[in-house]
């Protein structure tokens, strides 16, 4: 019998590893390190898979008296993570993009994906939009269609810009009141107008939303830009990311 006393280390406060993870390590005399030449996410993710099922030696012995072998390695053993699906190791961490001039086509389905991010959007509430930015999709590059799209986006801007100033909403003192007037303006802007997402991904989630959203079947506007941040991430966490084809 060993007589223990509960406590706590702190594993990471944002940003690589905390002083006291490796107090722990040195605590419980394990002898598994984080390996330098990959991520912290990576070696996270692997700490987090041998937690799990004490798959590490102490003073050269096995901690899991089940054990025979250990699969030594970041991507030896992150290989037999995605092998087995032991997807919830990956949930630890957060990756952080930027989507910069999206459509809200593109956040409305981005947002779906709710398990394991956190996101925070362009507010139409708060931002005026009297002066439209927007992605049109190359089906519509020719002369007539774009005549025809500049012809309903300036349709649309000269309308909220009137009833703007129906309103004297630039000299207006009362924020209450100018929020009011802004949300009713975003009913009648258009659904692919141009704005930015924060949004975290854990490993889990950044792998399943990468899947789905560079499938064929995906909105276009996703497609190119989860196809360039695929390539960006298997480059970034290629252990992670081994199993990603592009």
């Amino acid at each position: 019998m060993q007589l223990t006393k509960p406590k706590y280390y702190i594993v990471s406060l944002g940003e690589g590893f905390h002083t006291e993870f490796y107090k722990f390590l040195e605590d419980n005399k394990i002898d598994w390190r984080p390996d330098k030449s990959v991520s912290y996410l990576e070696n996270l993710y692997e700490f987090a898979g041998r937690l799990c099922y004490e798959s590490w030696t102490s003073e050269g012995e096995f901690t899991n008296k089940n054990l025979t072998k250990i699969r030594n390695g970041n991507k030896e053993y992150l290989e037999n993570i995605i092998n087995v699906n032991h997807g919830s190791v990956l949930e630890h961490g957060n990756i952080v993009i930027l989507f910069n001039d999206v459509s809200r086509v593109f956040t409305h389905e981005l947002v779906r994906h709710r398990v394991g991010t956190a996101m925070s959007q362009t507010s139409g509430r708060y931002v005026r939009s009297d002066d439209i930015k927007i992605w049109i999709p190359p089906v519509f590059d020719n002369a007539d269609d774009m005549e025809i799209i500049n012809h309903i986006i300036f349709t649309i801007e000269k309308g909220v810009k009137q009833l703007s100033k129906n309103h004297n909403i630039d000299k207006m003192k009362n924020f209450k009141k100018k929020k009011e007037i802004t949300s009713a303006l975003r009913r009648f802007t258009p659904n692919g107008i141009s704005n930015n997402i924060l949004f975290s991904f854990n490993g889990r989630s950044l792998k399943h939303i990468l899947k789905m959203r560079t499938s064929e079947g995906a909105e276009l506007e996703m497609q190119i830009v989860m196809k360039d941040l695929q390539e960006r991430m298997k480059k970034e966490f290629p252990n992670l990311m081994q199993d990603i084809t592009i």
